[in-house]
């Protein structure tokens, strides 16, 4: 789906209470083409730190909010999300419950 133009103005996404694991992240990301998404949730999914490296995409450059709660992020996790550059114009960062 992030990787389709048939959703080019879609800026909120939520993928909450999923079964989404480092594997998908990479699937979800990977060639995403959803150049205007500002809110991202993957609240309740499988994360780990490698999926914190999946989301440090260009497509998600834009992005203002990213909800990462209830996953299994960890201290490297938190230590990929702060080292993303594509990550800089957050103003909401969700990682409770992690």
């Amino acid at each position: 789906m992030l990787n389709s133009t048939k959703y080019p103005r879609l800026a909120d996404l939520r993928l909450d209470i999923n079964k989404i694991d480092e594997l998908g992240s990479k699937f979800l990301t990977y060639n995403c083409a959803l150049q205007n998404i500002q809110k991202f949730s993957v609240r309740g999914n499988n994360f780990s730190e490698g999926g914190c490296l999946n989301v440090q995409v260009y497509a998600m450059r834009n992005l203002i909010e990213l909800n990462l709660s209830s996953n299994d992020i960890r201290d490297q996790g938190v230590l990929n999300l702060s080292d993303a550059s594509y990550l800089r114009n957050l103003k909401k960062l969700l990682l409770d419950d992690n």
